[in-house]
C-alpha cells in the first residue's frame, strides 16, 4: 500500500492513523524481539502511516531475516548502515519507543490497531480512485464494477496484491510449499479428479490453472466433468462451484445423482427405474446433500459474473475449484467485437484470470471444430481447439474426450472412452483409457472396473442393473 500521509486532496481531512499504537508495537517488539513473526501475519511495513516508523519496522524484519538479535544497539546500527536512521527520527527516538512500553505482552493487539487503520486509509483511497472513474464516463461499466468489486474485496480481506516480486520474497514464499510437497510424498499434490491415471499424469488439478476438456458433441464432457467434481466435493472435501449455462439445476443434480447409483436417467423420469435401485439413488441423493457443491445455472454468464459469483463463495464458504460447462456458451461483455473468435480469446484469458486470481482449477468444457468429423479415425488433436481463438495458449491444460465407439460400434470397443492429454503446461502429455457408461452419464476407472463393486465409486463400479422391463 503505497504511503498517504497527507491530507485527502478530496476532502481536506487527514487520514486515519493510530500513531501511539504504531509507536507501542516497534516499543514491545524491541523490549522482546520473539513478537515478531506473530506480529509479522498481522502487519507490513505499508501499514505504518509514519514513515519514520515504517523504516524502523523494516530495519527490525531484517535483523530478524538475517536471526540477529533485535535490540536499541542493533537496531540503531542496522538503520545507520542503511542510512535511513535519520529517517527513523535518530537514536534517540528509537530508544524512546521502547521507554514507552512496560511489556511486549499485547503486541498482537498493537498490531491489529495499526493494521484496522491502515485498512481504512485503503478503503478511503480505493474508494475515491473508483469515484473518479466512474465521474469520468469513458470506461465500461463491467469492467468499473469487476475492479471495484475485486478492489473492495481486497481491502476487506487486507490482501493488497503486488504484481512486481524479487526472486528472493518469490522463492521465500514457495519454499515452504515446496517442503510440503516433499515431506508429503504424495502422486496427487492438487485436486483429485478420481481418475488414477488422470492423476497420475497431471498430479491431481492444481491451483491457478486453466484445464480445458475439449470434444465433439456426445463424447460425454459434462460427464467427464461432473465425475470430477463429484469426487473433489465428496472424496477430498473439495468445496466446488459449478456454472452450468447448458443445463438446468435440477437436470444437473439428477444426473449427478444417477451416475453416482448408476441408474438410467431415463428410466427414472418415465417411472421404469427397478425398484432395487431405489436405495442407491436414495444414498446418492443424501451423499450429494452434503457436499459442498455450489450450481449456478444462469444462462446468460460473462466471465465477470462468474468472476463476482466464485470470490462471493470464496470469501464466504470457501472454494478450491471451478467448473464452467461451457466455454462457447458464456457470454462477452463489453465493447462488441468484431468476430466470436475474438470475443471466445477474451473468454479464455478472462477464466485463466479466474484461476490465478483465486488460486483454484477452474475446469472449462469446450466443444471442437467440425473438422474432426472430416477426419478419417475422427480422433481429435489440439488443432481442432486452435480454430477456436486463444483457447489453446490460455489453457494449462488440454483434454481431449474421444469414444471410438461413437463413431464405429466394435464388440472390443464398447465402453471405451480415450481421454488425449494434449497439453500440460508444467508435465506431460499422453492418453488414458476409462469405461464409460453412456446410460449412467458416467466415467470410471478402466483397470480397476469389475461387475457388482460398491455404489459411488470411480474406482469401481457395479454392471448394468436388470432392465427387462425398461422399454429402452
Amino acid at each position: 500500500m503505497p504511503a498517504r500521509n497527507e491530507r485527502s486532496a478530496e476532502s481536506g481531512h487527514l487520514p486515519p492513523q493510530n500513531i501511539e499504537a504504531e509507536q507501542r508495537v516497534l516499543g514491545a517488539l524491541l523490549l522482546d524481539g520473539s513478537m515478531v513473526p506473530p506480529v509479522m501475519e498481522v502487519l507490513r511495513p505499508e501499514h505504518f502511516y509514519r514513515m519514520s516508523h515504517r523504516v524502523i519496522y523494516e530495519g527490525m524484519l531484517g535483523l530478524f531475516e538475517k536471526s540477529e538479535p533485535i535490540d536499541l544497539l542493533t537496531l540503531a546500527d542496522a538503520l545507520k548502515k542503511a542510512g535511513t536512521l535519520d529517517t527513523a527520527g535518530g537514536p534517540e527516538y528509537v530508544a524512546r519507543l521502547a521507554d514507552d512500553v512496560s511489556s511486549a505482552r499485547r503486541a498482537e493487539t498493537y498490531a491489529k490497531l495499526v493494521r484496522s487503520t491502515a485498512l481504512l486509509r485503503e478503503l478511503i483511497h480505493t474508494s475515491n480512485a473508483i469515484a473518479q472513474r466512474a465521474f469520468t464516463g469513458e470506461e465500461d461499466i463491467d469492467t468499473l464494477v469487476d475492479d471495484a468489486e475485486r478492489a473492495m474485496l481486497e481491502v476487506s480481506s487486507g490482501r493488497y496484491q503486488q504484481s512486481v516480486e524479487g526472486m528472493r520474497d518469490i522463492i521465500k514464499h514457495t519454499f515452504p510449499y515446496l517442503e510440503d510437497l516433499y515431506d508429503r510424498k504424495e502422486l496427487v499434490t492438487g485436486v483429485p479428479t478420481g481418475f488414477t491415471d488422470f492423476d497420475k499424469l497431471t498430479s491431481g488439478l492444481q491451483p491457478g490453472e486453466l484445464v480445458i476438456v475439449a470434444g465433439r458433441p456426445s463424447m460425454g464432457k459434462t460427464a467427464f466433468a461432473l465425475c470430477i467434481a463429484e469426487y473433489a466435493a465428496l472424496a477430498s472435501k473439495t468445496a466446488t462451484a459449478i456454472f452450468s449455462l447448458e443445463m438446468s439445476a435440477r437436470a444437473l443434480a439428477i444426473r449427478m445423482m444417477c451416475g453416482r447409483a448408476m441408474v438410467n436417467s431415463r428410466q427414472l423420469q418415465s417411472g421404469y427405474m427397478p425398484s432395487q435401485k431405489w436405495p442407491d439413488l436414495m444414498r446418492s441423493a443424501g451423499e450429494l446433500s452434503d457436499a459442498a457443491i455450489y450450481v449456478d445455472d444462469a444462462t446468460d454468464l460473462s466471465v465477470f459474473d462468474i468472476r463476482a459469483k466464485c470470490r462471493r463463495i470464496q470469501a464466504d464458504q470457501g472454494l478450491g475449484l471451478v467448473v464452467v460447462d461451457y466455454l462457447q456458451l458464456v457470454h462477452h461483455r463489453g465493447r462488441s467485437m468484431e468476430n466470436r473468435q475474438r470475443e471466445i480469446s477474451e473468454i479464455s484469458r478472462g477464466l485463466k484470470s479466474l484461476a490465478k486470481e483465486l488460486d483454484v482449477p477452474v475446469v472449462a468444457l469446450s466443444q471442437l471444430s467440425r473438422a474432426v468429423e472430416s477426419r478419417e479415425g475422427k480422433r481429435p488433436n489440439l488443432a481442432d481447439l486452435r480454430e477456436s481463438g486463444s483457447i489453446e495458449q490460455d489453457a494449462d491444460v488440454v483434454a481431449l474426450l474421444y469414444r471410438e465407439e461413437y463413431y464405429e460400434p466394435k464388440p472390443e470397443n464398447k465402453g471405451l472412452a480415450t481421454v488425449i492429454l494434449a497439453k500440460q503446461r508444467n508435465g506431460p502429455t499422453g492418453e488414458l483409457d476409462l469405461r464409460f457408461f453412456p446410460d449412467y452419464a458416467r466415467f470410471v476407472n478402466l483397470d480397476t472396473y469389475h461387475e457388482g463393486a460398491a455404489v459411488g465409486s470411480q474406482h469401481a463400479e457395479p454392471g448394468y442393473p436388470d432392465e427387462a422391463d425398461a422399454p429402452f
